[in-house]
């Protein structure tokens, strides 16, 4: 499999005072596991995925309500048993939106599951992906608007924006995206967003960027050929990449933007 990366933390950039103490909060999950992605709505509503270390496929996810105090663990029961996380999205304690990609094979399907009534249940929103795809990012700003991405399909990273919450996914003209080098493809949660502004990293060492909710993009170049694991910016100007060996995913380097 080319992309299966666990969560990767820019902790160059993150200082932590000595006085700082740490809680630790029970997941709910019934086997230890890792964790893939942590979205914070709020400061009670917190949703998280699961990480299966050995690489198999996993669905489950966890989520609070209340700080923290305590986890509610649930699985998206209704994607295929061989999918597993590309990421998530949620806006509520209630509303969530699942991505995955199938880890089996060619690796190539997945699409995007959502659910109002905290995952009991979630139904997928099959406009978006389809048996050739690689899904990587999702992303909503509110209710209505958001964007996922996978990786090229007829030359062109394939990227939807929708405006109704996803019960309709509009795919992005090709003539509004840059088009990817020879063998470029984008890497799961390599994304970072901060307003309207929205940045997707690439194994290539490029980072795309939509200012307008994904209906445009440009492209930029960190100088590197090495992939972009972690994307992260404290506002639209200032921001940092994680670099790794796009071959063997080990870690590289650290590079900074200040324009």
């Amino acid at each position: 499999m080319k992309k299966y990366l666990p969560m990767l933390v820019l902790s160059a950039i993150i200082s932590i005072s000595a006085s700082a103490q740490w809680i630790e909060q029970a997941t709910g999950f019934a086997v230890p596991t890792g964790i893939n992605q942590i979205v914070i709505v709020d400061t009670s509503t917190v949703w998280a995925t699961a990480q299966e270390l050995t690489g198999a496929s996993i669905r489950d996810f966890t989520r609070t309500n209340n700080g923290g105090a305590t986890w509610i663990p649930g699985t998206v029961e209704e994607a295929p048993n061989d999918n597993t996380w590309s990421g998530l999205s949620a806006i509520s304690a209630d509303t969530a939106w699942a991505l995955f990609f199938k880890n089996a094979g060619d690796f190539l399907g997945g699409g995007v599951w959502k659910t109002t009534d905290g995952g009991e249940t979630w139904n997928q929103q099959t406009s978006a992906f389809g048996s050739n795809s690689f899904p990587n990012v999702i992303y909503f700003w509110n209710g209505n608007e958001g964007l996922t991405m996978g990786d090229p399909v007829n030359d062109e990273f394939e990227i939807y924006t929708t405006n109704d919450g996803g019960d309709t996914w509009n795919l992005v003209n090709g003539s509004e995206i840059p088009d990817p080098l020879p063998g470029e493809f984008g890497l799961a949660r390599s994304f970072a967003v901060r307003g309207n502004v929205l940045w997707f990293g690439t194994n290539a060492g490029r980072i795309y960027m939509t200012t307008d909710f994904g209906e445009t993009w440009t492209v930029l170049s960190t100088g590197s050929s090495d992939g972009i694991s972690t994307v992260e910016f404290a506002n639209e100007m200032v921001g940092w990449v994680e670099l790794i060996d796009p071959q063997t995913f080990a870690f590289k380097s650290i590079m900074r933007t200040t324009d």
